[in-house]
């Protein structure tokens, strides 16, 4: 974890205990195994998932979700879970989600985003100075209602001045944090720190659409979201441009497929085990686009619970299925 900006303590709402809950069951990972592991009471699960313990250690949230998938990416793959839901959770859970997204999980700094940062600083004539000056101005925030009394460097729900809620984030980055950083010294990164130092650098180097190319920079990079909450504002005058005018439901469902197909070809990436998959899904849609579009869209969503061995089954005999249909026609009948 980076130890500077780190997410300290999880807020542990009755939605997130039950979403982890549910998690560690479609992993089949008994509550009993986790107390053994860690060391808790018998009851501390069983409390955990109701939600009635309200913080836990951000760590520990970390090795949890680990232990849980029996992986290093526990946490990504619990965040891509709970993005399925995201719209539906309350603000508060929504909060927590966020926060853990952008403050809790490292993405690795690259030597190449490193030598470009520095590189666009020499160019443009800015200094470090002027760089953390932008940032720590946060000046996208600073009309908002909550400015003043928000804590920093961690995101809370506010409201503005026609009583709507969002989300905002008053950052406090220290010039040694932004010297350390591109000095190669500092090799991992939080998503919302990542995006602030490129965002602020491209508004001092006047860039007309700021937010885009940070975005950009920090996706070449492989530096993600794992939920990726509404921050477009969809309205009238933006809809036509987003996704060819689909409507808001079916644009963030597009949005959370690409992002998600993305997260799971990245973790699975060895043996060029994503990678194949991917090339098999994009034949699939240039040989029959319609019927693998009906393919894939089936409902299966009753099929998560069931164990692992389940869906093997399931799949090994969906494979038989298709190579039997696959079969040659037999062609002229002919008779003995």
């Amino acid at each position: 974890m980076s130890d500077f900006f780190s997410l300290k303590t999880v807020q542990i709402t009755p939605e997130l205990g039950m979403a982890l809950k549910s998690f560690r069951i479609e992993n089949e990972v008994t509550a009993t195994s986790i107390v053994e592991e860690f060391s808790k009471s018998s009851s501390y699960i069983t409390k955990l998932e109701k939600g009635e313990i309200k913080k836990i250690d951000g760590e520990f949230f970390l090795k949890l979700c680990n232990y849980i998938t029996k992986t290093e990416n526990g946490l990504s793959m619990f965040l891509s879970k709970l993005s399925r839901d995201f719209r539906e959770y309350s603000s508060e859970t929504q909060i927590t989600i966020i926060n853990i997204d952008d403050l809790l999980i490292d993405h690795t700094v690259s030597p190449q985003l490193i030598s470009d940062i520095n590189n666009y600083l020499e160019s443009h004539d800015i200094s470090i100075e002027q760089l953390v000056n932008k940032i720590n101005a946060n000046e996208d925030i600073q009309n908002n209602i909550d400015f003043e009394t928000a804590p920093k460097n961690e995101w809370i729900v506010s409201g503005n001045s026609n009583n709507e809620k969002n989300y905002i984030i008053k950052l406090d980055i220290p010039r040694s944090y932004i010297e350390n950083l591109l000095a190669g010294k500092i090799t991992t990164i939080h998503f919302v720190i990542g995006k602030a130092i490129l965002y602020s650098l491209y508004r001092l180097g006047n860039e007309d659409d700021a937010a885009t190319l940070a975005n950009s920079k920090l996706q070449i990079n492989n530096i993600i979201h794992y939920v990726r909450p509404n921050y477009i504002a969809f309205n009238d005058e933006n809809m036509d441009n987003l996704f060819g005018g689909l409507p808001v439901e079916a644009s963030e469902a597009l949005q959370f497929i690409t992002s998600t197909l993305k997260l799971v070809t990245n973790l699975t990436k060895e043996n060029d085990y994503g990678p194949k998959r991917i090339q098999q899904i994009k034949a699939n849609l240039e040989s029959d686009l319609g019927f693998a579009f009906a393919f894939m869209s089936l409902n299966i969503e009753e099929l998560a619970p069931k164990s692992k061995a389940v869906k093997e089954k399931f799949l090994k005999e969906l494979k038989t299925l298709i190579e039997k249909y696959s079969l040659a026609d037999a062609g002229l009948d002919t008779y003995d």
